[in-house]
């Protein structure tokens, strides 16, 4: 049996967790190997956030499954913060699309280009509301915003913003038809649409708790993205590794079925990472991945099946022997790894 050292870090109640639940997880010092770190640095949201809570979950398997010990730091933004890509944090919990526009220094990381960002796998899938309006509002479509105030900005929120645009060009609209009314983030622009200040606003996922707090207090309306041939060019230039996704009535805020937005998250590495230590993390939550399913309702779908897909980052090259070995590393994903490596 492993030798535990003593608590380093991670005491967190978090409120995505069934009431009365607290998630308690420590991170342990392990036994150095030859090969091996000692320990490793795991990047999560600000402590209570489903990411900070996903991270001390995947944690906690890489001390049980590994002869690694791990820490997980809460980080802001975590792809804004550079130290997954310096390789000072190892990694950590990130969205996919920001992630590829860290890697390529695109948009709101234009300043400095994360090129040493690496995948590790596929973490879990947020289906996320476009707009929502009040439910009394009288608006069904996302066509009937033109005129209507739209919380924008979000410069906590990239991602945020460019899945509100998604619905509007969706709808044939941009932000110049929209009255728009600029709010930090996510929840401040929830917060917004509860005040009476915006008609409409980025609602996060439909089972989200803020945006579930926010339906019982005034009654929220899901607007459903307009499909039509342009939407995939759509997603390809603002959310490429995302797609439109059919949200079924009755699941949180929907009342209807509802086009969504698939929006993945995954764990994301430094190259500066050592293949066997990236090799090991990867092997240990293939192996054990049923260990996360209770750890937050957004995991109860990781499994093998899910954790590899097509690159939108280059993957590590620990996780891509481990998957080589496991034959779901096709010559297309090595093919778009090359691509992508070359940029």
């Amino acid at each position: 049996m492993k030798a535990k050292g003593k608590i380093r870090l991670i005491v967190a109640a978090s409120l995505v967790l069934p009431i009365g639940m607290l998630s308690l997880v420590s991170a342990w010092a392990a036994p150095r190997s030859e090969q091996l770190p000692s320990s490793v640095d795991i990047a999560g949201g600000p402590i209570g956030t489903s990411t900070y809570v996903l991270a001390t979950g995947v944690g906690k398997i890489i001390h049980d499954h590994t002869a690694m010990g791990a820490t997980v730091k809460p980080m802001e933004s975590i792809m804004k913060d550079t130290t997954v890509d310096r390789g000072e944090v190892d990694m950590g919990v990130t969205a996919t699309n920001s992630s590829a526009r860290a890697y390529k220094g695109e948009g709101e990381y234009s300043d400095y280009r994360r090129a040493n960002l690496r995948m590790l796998f596929h973490l879990y899938v947020t289906p996320t509301v476009s707009l929502a309006v009040r439910a009394d509002s009288g608006i069904t479509r996302i066509s009937q915003l033109k005129g209507k105030r739209v919380a924008s900005g979000f410069p906590a929120d990239e991602g945020a913003r460019r899945q509100v645009e998604v619905g509007l060009r969706s709808a044939g609209l941009t932000w110049d038809d929209v009255v728009q009314v600029p709010v930090p983030g996510a929840v401040a622009a929830l917060k917004a649409i509860n005040e009476g200040r915006v008609d409409a606003s980025f609602a996060m996922g439909p089972t989200t708790p803020k945006t579930v707090e926010i339906h019982k207090a005034i009654g929220l309306r899901a607007l459903s993205l307009e499909p039509g041939p342009k939407l995939d060019k759509i997603f390809k230039e603002l959310l490429p590794a995302s797609r439109p996704v059919l949200g079924k009535a009755g699941k949180g805020i929907l009342k209807e079925d509802t086009w969504l937005i698939w929006y993945p998250w995954a764990f994301t590495a430094s190259s500066h990472l050592n293949d066997a230590a990236a090799y090991e993390i990867v092997k240990a939550l293939w192996e054990n991945y049923k260990e996360l399913h209770p750890v937050h309702f957004f995991a109860r779908g990781f499994s093998p099946k899910t954790m590899v897909s097509a690159p939108a980052i280059p993957y590590h090259q620990g996780a891509i022997r481990f998957y080589r070995e496991k034959g779901v590393w096709t010559k297309e994903f090595e093919n778009m790894q090359k691509e992508l490596l070359k940029q």
